[in-house]
């Protein structure tokens, strides 16, 4: 979305800044993390009122803060939920790949369901291509399908699909994209090579396909499987249990406040809230899970589009650039410590004011 491939400079270039702005995928990332951070920020305020009426302190203030918190935290909540289903159809979409290994689907199928809970296995057979299995899950019958395609006919392809194929679903093979992208960076290398001993006949012929809608469509749209001519397949599969797991820790948590937010301002509107010492208990040790589903989203996130830097079309193995060890070094454990010790100060500080209260000096 508003990018163009220029053989000539072997990039994409942007040619509108407002198609990427307000592309289907930016707009939804962008409520989905806003909305997630007011969700967030809600627990949170949730969380430090609960503290304060299990001391019995503040109670008037903590009440008070409760209700505007929970009637913010429903609908953050809601809203981060219905951006989230939005972003699974248009992953479904668009990385078809990272959306199987959301869910460890491995085989696809229609009607197929969606797994609520599940611990993972994994493959110890020693087989080529190896795969994640279940100790047990919970399934939500029809779910899946009925989440991509809202209606539950919809046939969700699964890994197994997407590598070797599915003819009769219309995809094509890691296999043939590999060859398909072989032939669109052998036609650029030539394309360069001719430049370089000054063919321009050779050359233009070859920046010709790229302006080809058919050939561009066949051939450089898998341009990044080039890469792995002769490379293993399992390569082109992200990390199954890392992407399954962060994604249904974040989903898990996402409706766990929901419901705390409805809980907190049912009771608060009835004046009861604060009386169930274990609630408190609950929205207090809740206070850090909203930082680790956000993290949990960011994971699947990166861990989910691998091995893609841009998705078919330029993979983590052609991206990495040429830097001393020594230096990329230097650099993490700089960071790690300014961010630490960042982080230490924050939390520091928060207690301290926590405790001091509204009206604390």
């Amino acid at each position: 979305v508003g990018t163009v491939f220029n053989p000539e400079t072997a990039r994409n270039e942007m040619t509108s800044f407002w198609d990427v702005l307000f592309s289907e995928m930016a707009v939804n990332k962008f409520m989905h993390t806003v909305t997630s951070s007011f969700l967030l920020a809600s627990v949170f305020v949730i969380g430090v009122s609960a503290w304060f009426l299990y001391r019995r302190r503040e109670v008037v203030f903590a009440r008070k803060s409760t209700i505007i918190a929970s009637v913010f935290g429903v609908i953050a909540a809601v809203a981060t939920i219905f951006t989230g289903d939005t972003s699974a159809r248009i992953v479904a979409r668009n990385q078809p790949m990272k959306f199987a290994a959301m869910e460890a689907l491995y085989e696809g199928q229609t009607h197929a369901p969606l797994v609520a809970i599940g611990a993972m296995r994994t493959d110890t057979t020693g087989a080529p291509n190896p795969r994640e299995d279940f100790i047990f899950k919970i399934e939500i019958p029809n779910a899946l399908s009925y989440m991509v395609f809202l209606t539950p006919s919809g046939f969700v392809p699964g890994i197994s699909d997407l590598v070797y194929g599915n003819e009769e679903q219309g995809l094509i093979s890691y296999e043939e994209k590999i060859r398909r992208g072989s032939v669109a960076l052998q036609t650029l290398r030539e394309m360069k090579r001719a430049e370089d001993r000054g063919d321009r006949a050779t050359f233009e012929a070859m920046k010709e396909k790229f302006n080809d809608p058919g050939w561009v469509e066949d051939y450089y749209r898998h341009f990044g499987y080039g890469y792995y001519a002769g490379r293993e397949l399992r390569e082109l599969i992200p990390n199954v249990k890392i992407s399954f797991y962060s994604f249904h820790i974040m989903v898990i948590l996402g409706i766990h406040f929901l419901i705390l937010s409805a809980i907190a301002l049912w009771l608060s509107l009835k004046n009861r809230w604060g009386r169930q010492k274990w609630l408190l208990w609950v929205a207090m040790l809740t206070i850090p899970l909203p930082w680790i589903s956000s993290q949990a989203g960011w994971v699947l996130s990166e861990m989910g589009r691998q091995p893609w830097v841009v998705y078919e079309l330029m993979p983590t193995l052609s991206a990495v650039t040429r830097l001393n060890p020594g230096a990329v070094q230097l650099t993490f454990w700089i960071f790690l410590g300014t961010f630490t010790a960042l982080f230490i100060a924050e939390i520091k500080i928060m207690i301290s004011q926590i405790k001091k209260g509204p009206g604390g000096k």
